[in-house]
């Protein structure tokens, strides 16, 4: 007998006990078994704490629900590492579409730029707010301004001329064109006449078109000279 002997069952309970023979009987934390001599009226009597009795098989339950959890760890590290490099990947992808998108568009102001450059006319975009955003290198020669021109107050640029454009840019914002005759003065102090139009573009940004007309205008003035001597 193992364990503690005291806590045996009752003779009455080992006789219910006998009844099955082999089986193995919860006795408080015991498990006792009872089994028949034979050729005798004897029985033997087995017991032993539940504790020492279930220890290998409770050993062996913590070591496969460690390594169950051990198992489901590994798999929640290689789902994570999947999703970090999937989410990795799919960032570098995102700022590779980025930096083509950017230089596609800086290739595309660029090209825009050297274009409005080798036009003949003033060209400019101001916003809602009366801030130079682009200007072409003939108002930037106009102006004597540079690079530097851009943010900077149209009416800052544009002197006594302002209050005339200012008027073109808002009822360009109205009725989306406009457009009118303005006198505009060079760094160099010489005032010429531009037949100036305004066209409302996307988002609060008005394009400002001028052609200067002076010498179309002195060309009429010596034709209706002429026709006045004759």
């Amino acid at each position: 007998i193992r364990g503690n002997p005291d806590r045996l069952p009752t003779p009455g309970q080992l006789a219910g006990m006998a009844a099955a023979p082999g089986r193995l009987h919860e006795y408080g934390a015991a498990l006792v078994v009872v089994q028949p001599v034979s050729g005798t009226p004897l029985f033997l009597v087995r017991a032993i704490d539940a504790e020492e009795g279930l220890g290998p098989v409770n050993v062996q339950w913590r070591w496969r629900l460690v390594s169950l959890l051990a198992l489901a760890a590994l798999v929640s590290a290689l789902i994570l590492l999947a999703w970090r490099h999937g989410a990795s990947r799919r960032a570098r992808q995102a700022a590779n579409a980025a930096r083509e998108t950017a230089e596609r568009e800086a290739q595309l102001r660029t090209f825009l730029s050297t274009i409005a450059d080798r036009q003949p006319t003033l060209i400019a975009v101001v916003d809602r707010e009366g801030l130079l955003r682009f200007s072409n290198a003939r108002l930037r020669e106009l102006l004597k301004g540079s690079g530097d021109m851009q943010g900077a107050p149209l009416a800052r640029l544009l002197g006594a001329a302002e209050p005339a454009v200012a008027a073109l840019l808002a009822e360009a914002r109205e009725k989306e064109s406009a457009e009118a005759l303005v006198d505009l003065s060079a760094a160099g102090g010489e005032v010429r006449r531009f037949k100036v139009e305004t066209v409302a573009i996307s988002g609060d940004e008005t394009l400002l078109v001028a052609h200067d007309i002076s010498e179309l205008l002195a060309e009429r003035a010596r034709r209706e000279a002429n026709m006045a001597a004759l």
